[in-house]
């Protein structure tokens, strides 16, 4: 993966235009528009544990309104889109995961990642609304755990970077919990291909997707413990015991493969090991 740092581009930046501005105010989706673009990939969003907890209300502005105005654009403009939601909107729903077979379950209105959660949902149904209602060639994709080197705050690259210092490694919850990860190199792929397919062909025009890869499925505990195999580490593994982690999440992805002809391929092992590397590197340059 190349990260690039928008204030300070480089020439690898040179035939791309960026604006700068928040995606909850209209006025900057009109500064754009008039421009001709073949798709919008809307991403924008509060993401983390904490952030989502400790800003309820710009969680919840930034997705309704940030897509209300990505909706509105694509609209005027007749631009399809992809809305990237999450792997939340699930909630408690049994494992595997369906697109068009698993319901929501969430929880309590008194926990805040359910306020995440729900928003994006809200904003599925809001997408989807634009695409029955006025024609809007519009997608939607759930991503699970995509993760890769450059990611920062997240369960990995926090084991990562506790281990690379030899710092305890925290799990938060008792560990069981299991997830799956998908590096950010499949996830990409897989993203400008439905991209391309639903700008020029139409296809996938008022679907949803699940993006992940089950193979690389372990439990918070197993993936600790990996990482400090892979990076021959001293770290102590700590469990820092909490309540509401959901038991298992895992995502069927034979709607994405099947339209797409992809698969992800990038191990639980070559994605550590990638950034561990990093992390190496950034430590020996500081």
């Amino acid at each position: 993966m190349t990260t690039f740092d928008l204030r300070h581009p480089s020439k690898e930046l040179e035939k791309v235009h960026y604006y700068t501005g928040s995606v909850t105010e209209i006025k900057y989706w009109r500064d754009i528009h008039g421009l001709a673009y073949d798709c919008l990939i809307h991403l924008a969003s509060v993401v983390g544990v904490k952030a989502v907890s400790n800003q309820r209300i710009t969680t919840t502005n930034t997705i309704l309104e940030g897509t209300r105005n990505a909706l509105w654009y694509c609209q005027v403009s007749r631009t399809p889109i992809i809305y990237v939601s999450t792997s939340e909107v699930y909630g408690n729903a049994p494992s595997p995961l369906y697109e068009d077979k698993s319901e929501s379950v969430l929880g309590l209105s008194t926990i805040p990642r359910w306020g995440y959660a729900a928003a994006k949902l809200a904003a599925e149904h809001m997408t989807l609304g634009y695409q029955q209602e006025e024609g809007l060639k519009a997608a939607i994709v759930r991503p699970f755990n995509v993760t890769g080197a450059g990611q920062s705050h997240m369960v990995l690259p926090t084991f990562v970077s506790q281990a690379s210092i030899n710092e305890p490694i925290t799990i938060n919850g008792d560990g069981s919990q299991v997830r799956c990860f998908i590096a950010v190199q499949d996830a990409v792929e897989a993203i400008t291909k439905l991209t391309c397919v639903l700008a020029l062909e139409g296809l996938g025009n008022g679907e949803i997707f699940n993006l992940g890869n089950p193979g690389n499925e372990a439990s918070i505990s197993e993936l600790a413990h990996q990482v400090k195999r892979q990076m021959s580490s001293d770290s102590q593994i700590v469990i820092n015991a909490t309540e509401g982690e959901i038991f298992r999440r895992i995502p069927d992805i034979a709607k994405i493969t099947n339209l797409l002809d992809w698969y992800p391929k990038r191990s639980l092992t070559s994605i550590i090991d990638s950034m561990a590397t990093m992390s190496k590197k950034s430590l020996a340059s500081s």
